[in-house]
C-alpha cells in the first residue's frame, strides 16, 4: 500500500473555446475535483474568460497560459507537468477533458491518458478523411 494520497486534478486544454469552457469547468467543480485550464495560446477574448473562471474559484480552478499554440497534445503534457507541480497525484492514472459539452448537454467526457490519446488520434484520422 502506498503512503501517497490520491489527489486528482482535471486538466482541460483550451484553444479559443471561451463560449464552451465555462460549462466544462462548472461540471468539473460540481464533481468536487479541482481543475487546471491550459490556455494553448488563445486569443485575448478567450484568455479573459479563462482568467475570470480562475479568479471565481482560485482554490479549485488554476490557469496555465502558454505563449503560443502548440496543439492539444503539447497543452495536455504541459498541463500534466503543472498539475504534478501543484501536488496532483493520480496513482498512475490521469484524466483529461477530451471534449466540451454542447450547448444542449451538460455532460463532459473524461478519459484516461491512454484512451484520450488514442481517441484524439482516431478523431484526427476520421476528420481528415
Amino acid at each position: 500500500m502506498s503512503d501517497i494520497a490520491f489527489a486528482p486534478m482535471v486538466v482541460i486544454p483550451v484553444y479559443n473555446h471561451e463560449h464552451a469552457v465555462g460549462a466544462m469547468v462548472d461540471g468539473v467543480l460540481a464533481s468536487g475535483v479541482p481543475c487546471l485550464l491550459v490556455d494553448d495560446g488563445s486569443r485575448e477574448s478567450c484568455a479573459r474568460v479563462l482568467r475570470e473562471l480562475s479568479a471565481r474559484s482560485p482554490q479549485q480552478v488554476f490557469l496555465l497560459r502558454l505563449a503560443q499554440n502548440g496543439g492539444k497534445g503539447a497543452a495536455m503534457l504541459a498541463g500534466f507537468r503543472e498539475a504534478a507541480r501543484r501536488g496532483a497525484v493520480s496513482s498512475g492514472r490521469c484524466f483529461v477533458a477530451t471534449e466540451y459539452p454542447s450547448s444542449r448537454s451538460r455532460t463532459m467526457t473524461l478519459g484516461s491518458c491512454s484512451r484520450a490519446a488514442s481517441s484524439t488520434s482516431s478523431s484526427s484520422r476520421a476528420s481528415s478523411s
